[in-house]
């Protein structure tokens, strides 16, 4: 008689259940998110979900275990998918020379601050990534210049903080 009274008086938790199987709490919302990017010659589109907290903020999260976002190009070129929160993608130089500018593509995991940029470029017809490092993009206004061609060389500039983590450096 004691234990039906305790499960009497445990307060329920209710949770929406999003067609995809996560939990999302009253007045959350997935919203989806399709961002055009023009990209010289060619176009590339964007496509994930994001979780939409109660009060409309947008939350790190897609309410799901994993998130991806597909990144689908016009013409002929194939798609890209990559595990993250969000998103930005431009292009950078012709690194290899075929006369098609390389993906600069920067993607956020768990902190919006910090992103992972990697260079990606198409090679017989299959994207390939180039190189990769993290960054520290709040105070970046210029993220373009993170890629320095010097002569064939090319440098991919990333962030590392100091020993006490007061502050970060190239």
């Amino acid at each position: 008689m004691i234990m039906k009274r305790l499960f009497v008086h445990i307060i329920p938790i209710f949770f929406l259940i999003h067609a995809n199987g996560q939990k999302l709490k009253p007045n959350e919302k997935i919203e989806h998110v399709e961002k055009k990017y023009v990209l010289g010659n060619f176009t590339a589109t964007t496509i994930y979900d994001r979780l939409i907290l109660a009060d409309g903020a947008i939350e790190n999260d897609c309410g799901k275990p994993v998130c991806n976002i597909q990144i689908k190009f016009s013409s002929n070129i194939p798609e890209i998918n990559i595990e993250a929160y969000d998103i930005f993608i431009d292009t950078t130089y012709d690194i290899n020379n075929d006369g098609i500018k390389e993906l600069l593509i920067y993607h956020w995991w768990v902190e919006h601050s910090w992103t992972t940029i990697s260079v990606c470029s198409l090679i017989n017809n299959k994207w390939t990534e180039l190189q990769k490092t993290k960054a520290f993009v709040v105070e970046d206004e210029d993220y373009k210049n993170r890629v320095l061609k010097k002569g064939k060389k090319i440098y991919l500039i990333g962030d590392s903080w100091n020993k006490d983590f007061s502050e970060t450096h190239k």
